[in-house]
């Protein structure tokens, strides 16, 4: 149970990062890259005489797949950016969170995972909450097929870190599996900043220090999430579901102390979500 909130609190914490660099007029895009590079610098001092800056790893089982799981991060990173400016936040969040089902899915019918009808109830409860939380009837909305690579792209995230921990890698430890998901999102953000150097033409002092704290509640988010994985071995769906409710009821209330305004439904979506929380334990 500490594992599940610890992953949330540490969600949390990105997202109030991320209100922190708008507030700061800091550079969003910059600040992302910093962290993965951070990310992946922190795993390997975390890591000590074990770290992973060797060529041998490459050799390892596991090493392709986990690498491309980084690359999956900052798509769908950058799928939000385009969503979130083509249809509005409040719809682009709904559908990140709503692609729980996925992993929900993959958990149930390809990890063979037993819910009864009480947890399946919980499930369903949960993303009707999430759909009260986030959708604001005052935000003007417009549906646009980015929302679904949207929700395949954050669906993916959390279904590919699940099925990584099922693989039982015998050299990819929490640790390291963290560490070189990081480095392939930071590569990943080398090839597009090369592609399109403007994207770092508002890089400076904050977008470098941003990176550094957002990488390193980061690392320790996926950290934690992984554990929480181990701890939940054989129920991932209630993980997984709990996780991304936990994290927007938070974050909801956090939205708080940056004057956002939650509506009639939305304080029904808290108290719904609370409920479903009590029936997925």
């Amino acid at each position: 149970m500490i594992w599940l909130l610890l992953s949330v609190l540490l969600s949390t914490a990105l997202f109030v990062a991320f209100k922190l660099f708008s507030k700061l007029s800091i550079d969003v895009f910059s600040a992302i890259i910093f962290n993965y590079l951070t990310c992946f610098l922190l795993g390997n001092i975390y890591l000590g005489s074990e770290h992973i800056m060797n060529a041998s790893v490459i050799h390892q089982e596991g090493f392709l797949p986990i690498i491309c799981m980084g690359i999956v991060f900052i798509g769908t990173f950058f799928l939000m950016g385009v969503s979130t400016h083509k249809s509005g936040a409040a719809l682009s969040s709904m559908v990140s969170k709503m692609s729980v089902v996925l992993p929900v899915i993959v958990a149930m019918f390809v990890l063979k995972e037993y819910i009864d009808a009480i947890k399946l109830g919980g499930i369903a409860l949960s993303l009707l909450s999430v759909v009260l939380i986030t959708n604001k009837s005052n935000e003007g909305t417009k549906f646009n097929w980015i929302l679904l690579l949207v929700f395949i792209g954050s669906g993916l995230v959390d279904t590919g870190l699940n099925l990584l921990k099922n693989k039982h890698y015998v050299f990819w430890t929490d640790a390291k599996m963290s560490t070189l998901l990081f480095f392939g999102a930071f590569l990943s953000g080398l090839i597009i900043i090369a592609i399109n150097p403007k994207l770092l033409r508002n890089f400076d002092f904050r977008s470098a220090l941003g990176g550094v704290l957002l990488g390193t509640a980061n690392f320790f988010s996926l950290i934690a999430m992984f554990r929480a994985i181990d701890f939940y071995h054989g129920k991932t769906a209630l993980f997984f579901t709990m996780n991304n409710v936990g994290v927007v009821l938070l974050s909801t209330l956090v939205g708080l102390a940056f004057k956002e305004k939650i509506t009639a439904k939305g304080y029904f979506g808290l108290a719904l979500a609370i409920f479903a929380l009590i029936l997925l334990n």
